[in-house]
């Protein structure tokens, strides 16, 4: 099944590049002069970084009363929310969201019947699912209705999963880091295992091999030198007897 992400719309009025970058026409100072994400990309049109899926990770995002991170007024309740653009701690890709019986949400608005609980540490944006914006066939991931134009619907993220074959996410998912296998812990009454492995057993044999071969050669030389002694007495006896017989 498709998973999608949301890109950024763009708002001329606030200036150039990221700056310029929205995800709700709400945050442009004259909310008739915005292009939503679909517009942007139609041909023709100002191509920008708002696209990007870094822009979306990056955004700055407000806060509530008590310093929680927050997307809106809605997941701040009743604490009040105060929105900073450039507060750099609350970036969406820093921020928790909030959790909708087990679905993560942009707001609870979006959430019907079911428990909220905001924020929730499951809730990283590559969890949050969102709505979108239809044109026809073609889906526009967005956070709400005002990240749509007027030529398009808004779909919410029940909606989304209901009815459409793709699935909408904050962000792009997080990827997937090498797996590194969790160490065993040592346990002193488990049983060691002493069996030597093929290297220690190849450097053995070599050592043995080289000490039998220098017994045999230590051997081979004493055995010779006793020979070589035999030798020199048997010389010496005849000599001995020799000058015997001479003296009779």
């Amino acid at each position: 099944m498709p998973r999608n992400s949301v890109q950024g719309g763009w708002c001329p009025d606030l200036g150039y590049g990221n700056v310029s970058c929205v995800l709700e026409k709400t945050e442009c100072p004259n909310e008739n002069v915005f292009y939503s994400s679909r517009q942007i990309q139609l041909p023709g049109q100002i191509r920008s970084s708002c696209l990007d899926p870094k822009f979306v990770a990056e955004k700055s995002l407000g806060q509530c009363a008590d310093g929680t991170c927050s997307p809106n007024a809605a997941s701040c309740d009743k604490l009040g929310f105060y929105k900073y653009d450039t507060i750099d701690t609350c970036s969406i890709e820093n921020t928790t969201f909030g959790l909708c019986g087990d679905r993560c949400l942009w707001s609870p608005d979006d959430c019907d019947n079911e428990t909220w609980i905001f924020p929730s540490d499951s809730c990283s944006c590559d969890q949050v699912l969102v709505g979108a914006c239809k044109k026809k066939e073609d889906i526009f991931c967005a956070v709400s209705l005002d990240a749509c134009d007027d030529e398009t619907t808004w779909l919410s993220p029940f909606e989304v999963v209901s009815t459409t074959d793709t699935r909408c996410y904050l962000c792009h998912e997080k990827p997937k880091g090498m797996y590194t296998p969790t160490p065993t812990p040592y346990d002193p009454v488990k049983k060691v295992n002493t069996e030597p492995s093929l290297g220690t057993m190849i450097i053995i044999g070599v050592a043995t091999g080289v000490a039998i071969g220098a017994v045999m050669m230590i051997a081979v030389f004493l055995c010779v030198r006793k020979r070589q002694a035999r030798a020199c007495n048997d010389d010496e006896k005849k000599k001995d007897n020799t000058m015997c017989i001479g003296c009779y």
